[in-house]
C-alpha cells in the first residue's frame, strides 16, 4: 500500500471517529426534553457497532437523542418532551439486542418529590409519570425541597410494580433559565 493510501485511510478514520463522538440527534431540538438516562454497557467500544442501537432508539418513538461515551462504556439517551420515559426492561433489551451487556442505569430527571404513605414518589414534570423513590440519606436531606421542582440524579432499579425505581444520589433545586 502506498503512503498516499495510508494517509487517506488515516484521514477518513479520524473523520469518522470525530463525527461519531458527537451526540446523535433523532428528533428536532424543540422536541427534546430535559430528562435523560445513561446506561453502562459492557462491550461498548466501537462506534460502528454501537450505532446499531440507533435503530432501537428510533423505533421507541420516545428518544430525542443519544450519545455514546466509548471511554466510559456509557450510552446516554435524552427523551422527547411529553413522551413517557422508557421502562428499565425495555432499555436493557435495546442495549442487549444491539449486542452489548447492560449494567448500571442512572437517570437525571426533572420533577417533584412528593411524600406518600409508603415513602416518596417522584413525578416527572414533562410526562406526569410517577416513580417510587428509595428513602435514603439523600432524600432525608432534601426534605425542604419536597413539592418543589427539582432535578434528581439517581441510580435506577428494576422493580415489579413500576417501570423503574429511583435511588437518589443527588437532589437539587431546578435552576431557572433567564
Amino acid at each position: 500500500m502506498n503512503i498516499k493510501a495510508i494517509l487517506f485511510l488515516n484521514l477518513v478514520a479520524g473523520w469518522l471517529i470525530a463525527a461519531a463522538a458527537d451526540a446523535k440527534v433523532i428528533s428536532p431540538s424543540d422536541e427534546q426534553g430535559e430528562n435523560r438516562i445513561s446506561i453502562r454497557a459492557d462491550g461498548l467500544a466501537c462506534y460502528f457497532c454501537a450505532y446499531g442501537m440507533e435503530r432501537f432508539f428510533k423505533q421507541s418513538g420516545r428518544i430525542a437523542w443519544y450519545d455514546m461515551k466509548m471511554a466510559e462504556g456509557i450510552v446516554e439517551v435524552g427523551f422527547i418532551k411529553g413522551k413517557p420515559i422508557l421502562d428499565v426492561r425495555t432499555l436493557k433489551q435495546y442495549v442487549h439486542d444491539a449486542g452489548f451487556s447492560p449494567r448500571e442505569i442512572k437517570a437525571k430527571l426533572v420533577g417533584r418529590l412528593t411524600p406518600t404513605d409508603e415513602g416518596y414518589r417522584f413525578r416527572v414534570t414533562e410526562t406526569d409519570q410517577t416513580f417510587p423513590v428509595e428513602t435514603n440519606a439523600v432524600v432525608r436531606a432534601a426534605r425542604e425541597l419536597v413539592d418543589q421542582e427539582v432535578t434528581v440524579i439517581a441510580r435506577v432499579q428494576e422493580v415489579q410494580d413500576a417501570p423503574l425505581k429511583l435511588v437518589p444520589e443527588a437532589i437539587r433545586p431546578k435552576k431557572l433559565t433567564p
